[in-house]
C-alpha cells in the first residue's frame, strides 16, 4: 500500500480543442453528410500510477453535431449543433523518454445533451430552432444521455500536453426508437496546460 501510494500522482490542467463530428448508421452513404466543425474545454485530472499506467478523466463541454448539403431538396444546407457536458474516463499506457511522457489510451466517455440549435439554409424556411431533448412527440428529438468509446495519443513535456483522439457513440443519439441506429462520431486535436 505506501509503495503505490509512493508511485501514484496526480495532476490538474485545463483542457481545450477543437474537433469535427457527424452521425453514422447503416447505409448512410446515400446521403451528403458532412463533418461539422466544434469545440471541447474544461478541467482534466491525470493519476498516475505503477507501471506506467495512468487514469484521466475530468469535466468538458463539447459541441458535436453534423452538417448535410442537399437535404431532402437540393440547395438546401441543414446542420445540427448539440452541446453536452461530458465526462471522459480513459486508462492511458505512458512511455517516458528523457523529458517527454508519449501516451495512449482508451475508454468510455457519457454525455450528456444541454442545448443546440437545428439551423435551415438556402430554402423557404430559412432559420433556427432548437433542439428538443428527450420529445416524445417530436421524431428528431435527440437523447439527453449519450456514451462512447474512444481512443487517444498524445505527448506531454514540461506542463503542457498534446493529444488526438477518436471517438464513436455507442448509443443511439435520437430518442425516436425508429433513428435509434444514428450515433455520433467525433474526432480532434487538444491543448492541456497542467498547473
Amino acid at each position: 500500500m505506501i509503495g503505490f501510494v509512493a508511485h501514484a500522482q496526480l495532476k490538474l490542467g485545463g483542457k481545450v480543442g477543437v474537433n469535427i463530428s457527424r452521425w453514422v448508421y447503416e447505409n448512410d452513404s446515400e446521403d451528403e453528410m458532412l463533418f461539422h466543425p466544434g469545440f471541447h474545454g474544461g478541467g482534466i485530472a491525470v493519476f498516475a500510477l505503477p507501471f506506467g499506467l495512468e487514469i484521466e478523466s475530468g469535466l468538458m463541454l463539447c459541441q458535436k453535431g453534423v452538417s448535410y448539403d442537399n437535404f431532402i431538396e437540393v440547395g438546401i444546407k441543414y446542420t445540427v449543433s448539440p452541446t453536452y457536458f461530458e465526462i471522459p474516463l480513459k486508462l492511458n499506457l505512458r512511455l517516458e523518454i528523457g523529458s517527454i511522457a508519449l501516451f495512449a489510451g482508451a475508454g468510455p466517455t457519457f454525455s450528456y445533451g444541454i442545448f443546440g440549435e437545428y439551423t435551415f439554409e438556402g430554402g423557404d424556411n430559412d432559420g433556427t430552432e432548437n433542439i428538443k431533448w428527450n420529445d416524445s412527440g417530436n421524431p428528431f428529438s435527440l437523447n439527453r444521455m449519450d456514451w462512447g468509446l474512444g481512443f487517444q495519443a498524445g505527448a506531454r513535456f514540461s506542463n503542457l500536453q498534446f493529444s488526438a483522439f477518436y471517438e464513436k457513440g455507442m448509443k443511439g443519439i435520437f430518442y425516436n426508437d425508429q433513428l435509434s441506429e444514428t450515433k455520433n462520431l467525433v474526432m480532434g486535436v487538444s491543448l492541456v496546460y497542467f498547473r
